[in-house]
């Protein structure tokens, strides 16, 4: 198979991986493709949203067809870093101490409710997701890649939370939600007589096709103009009277990424206009601090329309 051929089949494998999603967790392409945009960009994406809309099995779905390992662990205020890395313990046969790996050494990992979880444990979790690793009694371990963390958080109730900082939220490639399905898709779900995920006949991508979409992705361009207009956004985000702390040069980089990924998700080598009015309220709106959350989006898309990209 020549190069180009290759190219149309990982592609279409991509087509494929959104098409058979929708058909098991019903009106959420949109969710998809972000997800899958920040496994492209071997980053992480946080999903803000009430309990019931679906998140664990919509990652679980992912997962299989990606023949990716999953775990799902609960944040809770009692949930230590070990609970979540691993621990050392004492082997009397053989007088050492040998590493019991935690969940999170695994492809995909749901963290769910990161908001309850200490931030110590939140420390830990970041660590490994900035850098691949953990840390325990003064020894480093590795974490196979691929590895991407989906964490959830539940926008309704905030007793006994801990806030994410504006700095930890920014190690996250993409902020969104779910939300509620629309009558038609909620009529389905109701009617619908639900197979257990493990019953389901998914097809199967080699996981190994992920390492070619994270490097065939770095060929799509970014026209002069378009990227003009970006980076006046970008500055815009940090000398408007609305917003307290605007984008740092990182959530810039971290833009140009995603937006490439978009490009190549919907099978072009070029970034267009309707990827950045897709991607910049979820790429950017966890990145600027106001006074109030509520308005993060209503002050970047009227950014947006301003810009007239």
């Amino acid at each position: 198979m020549d190069k180009s051929s290759n190219l149309e089949k990982l592609r279409k494998d991509i087509q494929s991986l959104l098409d058979t999603v929708e058909q098991v967790m019903f009106g959420m392409s949109h969710v998809t493709k972000l997800i899958i945009i920040a496994i492209i960009c071997n980053d992480h994406i946080l999903l803000e949203d009430v309990p019931g809309t679906g998140k664990t099995k919509l990652t679980k779905t992912i997962a299989r067809i990606l023949d990716l390992n999953f775990k799902r662990i609960q944040g809770t205020p009692d949930l230590l870093p070990g609970d979540l890395t691993g621990i050392n313990i004492y082997d009397q046969t053989k007088n050492e101490f040998r590493f019991i790996p935690g969940p999170i050494f695994t492809n995909i990992l749901l963290f769910d409710e990161i908001n309850r979880a200490s931030p110590k444990t939140q420390s830990a979790l970041l660590q490994a997701m900035e850098e691949c690793q953990v840390s325990a009694d003064n020894l480093t371990y590795k974490i196979e890649k691929p590895f991407f963390v989906i964490a959830t958080q539940n926008p309704v109730e905030y007793l006994g939370t801990y806030p994410l900082p504006q700095a930890q939220l920014d190690r996250f490639l993409i902020k969104t939600k779910i939300g509620y399905p629309n009558e038609e898709n909620e009529r389905k779900i109701m009617l619908e007589d639900a197979a257990d995920l493990e019953d389901l006949k998914l097809p199967k991508l080699h996981k190994d096709t992920i390492e070619i979409w994270q490097k065939e992705y770095r060929n799509v361009y970014i026209k002069d103009d378009l990227v003009d207009k970006i980076i006046s956004l970008v500055k815009k985000t940090r000398e408007s009277d609305l917003i307290d702390l605007g984008v740092s040069p990182r959530a810039t980089k971290k833009l140009t990424k995603a937006l490439k990924a978009s490009a190549y998700i919907h099978d072009r080598d070029f970034v267009t206009k309707d990827d950045v009015y897709d991607l910049f309220l979820p790429v950017m709106a966890h990145r600027i601090f106001t006074s109030e959350d509520a308005d993060k989006p209503v002050i970047l898309e009227r950014m947006l329309q301003e810009a007239n990209i």
